[in-house]
């Protein structure tokens, strides 16, 4: 059970880096960190572009807590 708790930390924080959320004019939407918001004309708005930081730090925080929660009620057993 210590090793899902591991892993739900690994995994969840991999992928919550690699499909982050981002602020457009309508609010946070989530999206592939390499992919376009936005392409026309040749130009593009990439994801990385416009992080919502927060909204991602708590992501991160709730991913994390839940998988340290299993390591935790793991070790008791």
């Amino acid at each position: 059970m210590k090793n899902i708790g591991i892993l739900i930390c690994v995994i969840g924080s991999i992928a919550a880096i690699l499909y982050p959320p981002y602020t457009i004019l309508d609010g946070v939407k989530w999206g592939f960190i390499n992919g376009d918001i936005i392409a026309m004309f040749g130009k593009s708005i990439k994801v990385y572009e416009y992080l919502d930081y927060k909204t991602l730090l708590i992501e991160l925080a709730i991913i994390n807590a839940l998988g340290l929660g299993i390591v935790i009620g793991a070790k008791g057993k």
